[in-house]
């Protein structure tokens, strides 16, 4: 079974880092496809709709992350050996201020039960792996915001997709002051909100990670 990769790019010079660690990764028919200039949402659903291969898996990546190999084959391989629709796996945020923040859900948390496990735990789009099927039978990449990611979780768990966290470390996601700023960190905290609202969710708990991380 084969994996596309999602590229939305801003053809940034990190990009062949994206590329070397796919290389590394790539089994047989995998794909790396990329797509540049619509936009976050836009730039995925038009990566989605151009891959050749049509793999059944589809994998979102961002053009300035790192994405570890092998961890990234053992999450390819749970898709493939399992009836998950949504694969939510943890990784490492690199903070503009230098912090690491380990994206690692506890053990024994029912992640994907109930739309409010995404306000807890978030759901970072560095880390999704999706079926090509349940993408096409549940909408997940019609939305026009820029919090694509959570929308994908969001409405998947809602339409009874079966979505699941993975504790392993599939990424490295920078967050640079480029693309943050004052001001669009807080749209994205607004869109964020009312997404959650769409969702009924209105209460938004203390997010509670592992720390430290011991990664599957």
């Amino acid at each position: 079974m084969s994996v596309a990769w999602l590229v939305p790019t801003l053809n940034r010079p990190t990009l062949a880092k994206v590329r070397a660690d796919f290389g590394a990764f790539q089994r047989g028919q995998d794909e790396f496809v990329m797509a540049s200039g619509e936009g976050m949402n836009k730039s995925l659903r038009h990566a989605f709709e151009t891959s050749v291969t049509k793999a059944p898996i589809v994998r979102n990546a961002s053009d300035d992350d790192e994405y570890p190999p092998e961890a990234n084959r053992r999450a390819a391989e749970i898709m493939e050996s399992s009836d998950i629709d949504v694969l939510v796996t943890g990784g490492v945020k690199l903070l503009p201020s230098g912090r690491e923040l380990s994206v690692c859900v506890p053990k024994g948390a029912r992640y994907g039960h109930a739309v409010d496990s995404v306000a807890q735990y978030g759901a970072c789009g560095s880390g999704l792996f999706m079926r090509r099927d349940a993408v096409e039978k549940y909408g997940l990449l019609d939305y026009e915001g820029r919090m694509i990611d959570t929308f994908i979780v969001l409405k998947a768990i809602a339409d009874g997709a079966r979505v699941r966290f993975c504790r392993l470390n599939t990424y490295w996601h920078r967050i640079s002051v480029q693309d943050g700023g004052a001001e669009k960190l807080k749209g994205f905290h607004a869109e964020k909100r009312e997404l959650y609202k769409r969702f009924g969710i209105w209460g938004i708990p203390k997010r509670s990670y592992e720390y430290p991380p011991v990664w599957d």
